[in-house]
């Protein structure tokens, strides 16, 4: 009975420790990086303690597999949220002041949001478990790493090298605050260049840390698109605004361009994504006497699973919004046509692009459905949650199958996981949002601004977004990652040269697999320095 008190008081530290972390690297970087190998290092580290004084003998598998896939899923679901509900301080920054300005009712609101496409995902998890778990090929890579690590004991280098790289960090951000003689050790902000360049000339060791381990792990998928962004920034950007469009200023110019391209990406995928998704709709056609018993077993294997409530919440909050019936309708089935895509996806190679398929169901609903700013939003928010939460669900139940471990016992670890990040969530949020702003160099929210310029497009100069669209089929011809671009053209030069950096440090490694735990700890160091600072 002490067993489970202590692995649900564990698995509820891992999910705040993950929906933080993963809140502020979402809002501070264009990337969201699975946390759920780092929890699993940290599970195996206490188990080590542990077992070495004697304090766990039975259950210690057990403890580190359901406090790690209850904690990942913290993660996803910060990473969903803070990819989409931003965007309405782009869109109508009035609207998010005042919803922002009632605290609760705007974490009551994330809260009912994510408990709702987290709960739809869990079902859909049930009724597609042999599909994606038992009888299937699908590896799972991100799930074989924790199997490994926990599993088989391959835990021990990879948790000093955690450490260091935690230590590394905590001391590189520390000694930025102490000082001697009236000067810091290491000052936050360097200059390379004149003056005369202004930001481009200066590097910040206050992020530094969490963006050069973030594009180590993200590796070369990061590097070079995000340096042709930086480039064409410098150079293409630059000349648009002070030679052809000098009636507009240097973000007007950006924006607009960096719309057209957001535009020609939605508009290429668009027949890949069209023939997977329905392939999807044709998978998700759930027999009636399957759901039966598919949700019999649910309701009496635990009470913590409410897996009919979860379409009935969705559906209240949809009609919150005023979302019409068909619309309605054309959401859910999308989420969920959506999320299967997205679980193949994840269960061949080990990532999950949510904003991608979120855009799919997204600008559709605009076209068709007449979807407001917020509507639109918020279906955006209901895709990359249902869709995020079911492949981090999987993830976890392929863990507990490879583990040999009760997956209904799992499945209750997952809903507490999801109840404790859905609470938790709107609260870092806003912590984040009023300590550094919104869209300021420490909180970019660069997915959060790409879909807003989705949204506003047609606001923009559209002569400008022409080019942009022309840039982005010119991208696509040398096949480089357009969103990536995107990323180095819309963020900081000084941030984009860091996550740079960090990718070309990892292609100097014969495998970058091997240090990523060192990398982990340095941003898992960075991202607890910000919140503190948030917090204090």
């Amino acid at each position: 009975h002490k067993m489970h008190l202590l692995t649900i008081v564990v698995s509820v530290i891992f999910s705040c420790f993950s929906t933080a972390i993963l809140g502020y690297i979402s809002l501070a970087t264009p990337l969201g990086p699975w946390i759920a190998p780092t929890l699993a290092l940290l599970a195996w580290m206490l188990l080590f303690v542990a077992l070495r004084f004697g304090l766990i003998r039975s259950w210690a598998a057990e403890l580190a597999v359901y406090s790690t896939i209850a904690g990942s899923v913290g993660g996803i679901l910060a990473t969903a949220v803070c990819w989409t509900v931003p965007t309405l301080f782009f869109v109508n920054p009035k609207l998010w002041g005042v919803m922002t300005g009632q605290p609760i009712i705007f974490v009551l609101g994330v809260a009912a949001l994510s408990m709702g496409g987290g709960s739809l995902a869990l079902m859909l998890s049930i009724i597609w478990h042999d599909r994606f778990i038992e009888q299937t090929k699908l590896k799972f890579p991100i799930a074989h790493v924790i199997h490994k690590t926990i599993a088989l004991g391959a835990g021990l280098r990879s948790s000093v090298q955690l450490l260091c790289g935690f230590v590394f960090a905590t001391i590189i951000l520390t000694l930025q605050r102490v000082k001697l003689f009236g000067l810091t050790f290491i000052p936050s902000t360097i200059r390379v260049l004149p003056a005369a360049l202004g930001r481009y000339a200066a590097i910040r060791f206050d992020v530094a840390p969490l963006l050069v381990s973030i594009g180590f792990i993200a590796g070369k998928l990061v590097a070079l698109p995000m340096l042709v962004g930086v480039i064409s920034k410098i150079v293409i950007l630059h000349y648009l605004s002070t030679v052809w469009f000098t009636s507009l200023s240097s973000s007007e110019c950006a924006f607009a361009f960096c719309s057209g391209i957001v535009i020609f990406g939605f508009c290429s995928s668009l027949p890949m994504l069209v023939k997977m998704l329905v392939r999807g709709v044709r998978a998700c056609r759930l027999r009636v006497q399957r759901i039966g018993c598919a949700l019999k077993p649910v309701a009496s294997g635990s009470k913590s699973i409410p897996s009919i409530a979860a379409i009935s919440i969705l559906v209240g909050f949809l009609l919150w919004f005023k979302f019409n019936v068909l619309a309605i309708v054309f959401v859910l089935v999308g989420a969920i046509a959506c999320a299967y895509q997205l679980a193949m996806i994840t269960g061949r190679i080990g990532l999950a692009p949510l904003g991608r398929f979120a855009t799919f169901v997204m600008v559709p609903g605009i076209l068709f459905f007449g979807f407001t700013g917020v509507q639109a939003i918020v279906a955006a928010a209901v895709v990359e949650l249902v869709g995020g939460t079911l492949c981090d669900f999987l993830v976890g139940q392929r863990v507990v199958f490879l583990m040999g471990l009760n997956v209904w016992h799992a499945r209750c670890y997952q809903m507490l996981g999801l109840v404790v990040s859905s609470l938790t969530i709107g609260w870092v949020v806003l912590i984040l949002s009023h300590r550094f702003g919104l869209g300021s160099d420490l909180l970019f929210a660069q997915r959060a601004q790409a879909r807003a310029l989705l949204i506003t497009a047609q606001s923009f100069v559209w002569s400008v977004v022409g080019l942009g669209v022309l840039f982005g089929a010119f991208l696509r011809i040398i096949r480089v990652n357009t969103m990536l671009v995107l990323s180095g053209l819309l963020m900081p030069v000084d941030y984009s040269l860091m996550l740079i950096a960090g990718g070309l440090l990892s292609c100097l490694t014969k495998d970058r697999r091997l240090y990523e735990p060192f990398w982990s700890g340095m941003f898992v160091s960075n991202s607890l320095w910000m919140l503190l600072r948030a917090l204090l």
